[in-house]
C-alpha cells in the first residue's frame, strides 16, 4: 500500500510540475497578447484577462500544494529553533494535522461553492464561476494527500528529506 502511495505521489509530482509551468506560460502568453491587442492594436479582446485571471486562481492552488510538498510554506520558525527536538517533533505533527483538518474542511465547503457556482457565468466567457472555485477542492486535496503521505512516511520511520 505504501508504495503504491509512493507512485501516485511521484505521478501527482510530475504532473503538478508540468501543469504549473504550463499554466505560467499560458498566464504569459495570454497576458502578453492582451496588452498587444489593446495598447497596440487597440482593439483589446473581451475575455483574455478573465481567461488569465483564472490561470492564476488555479496557479496559486497548485503551486501551494507543489511548495507542500517540498516543505517550502512560508512560516516563521525563528522560536521553533530554539525549542528542544521532541517539542519540535510534536509542533510539526500537530500543525500537520491542524492543516490537514483545515484543508478537509476547505474542501468540502470549495465543492458546496463549486456546485452553487456553476449557473453563474463569467463575463465574455461560456465558463462558469465553478472553473475558478473548483481550483480550491483541487488543490485542497492535492494538499490533503501531500500531508497523510509525510505523517505516513514519518510514522514508518522513512521521512522524506527537507521534513521538519
Amino acid at each position: 500500500m505504501y508504495s503504491i502511495l509512493n507512485r501516485v505521489a511521484s505521478w501527482v509530482d510530475r504532473f503538478l510540475k508540468w501543469y504549473i509551468v504550463v499554466l505560467m506560460g499560458l498566464m504569459v502568453f495570454m497576458t502578453f497578447i492582451q496588452v498587444f491587442a489593446r495598447y497596440i492594436m487597440n482593439s483589446p479582446f473581451t475575455s483574455t484577462e478573465e481567461y488569465t485571471r483564472m490561470v492564476l486562481v488555479w496557479l496559486t492552488f497548485m503551486g501551494a500544494a507543489a511548495a507542500l510538498r517540498h516543505n517550502r510554506l512560508t512560516r516563521i520558525e525563528v522560536l521553533e529553533e530554539l525549542l528542544p527536538a521532541g517539542v519540535r517533533r510534536f509542533l510539526a505533527i500537530f500543525f500537520d494535522l491542524v492543516l490537514m483538518f483545515l484543508l478537509l474542511i476547505i474542501a468540502v465547503k470549495g465543492w458546496e461553492a463549486t456546485l452553487v457556482t456553476t449557473s453563474q457565468i463569467v463575463a465574455g466567457t461560456p465558463l462558469s464561476y465553478a472553473w475558478f472555485v473548483f481550483s480550491v477542492v483541487v488543490g485542497s486535496v492535492i494538499m490533503f494527500f501531500y500531508l497523510g503521505l509525510r505523517r505516513l512516511q514519518l510514522l514508518l520511520g522513512q521521512g522524506p528529506s527537507g521534513v521538519r
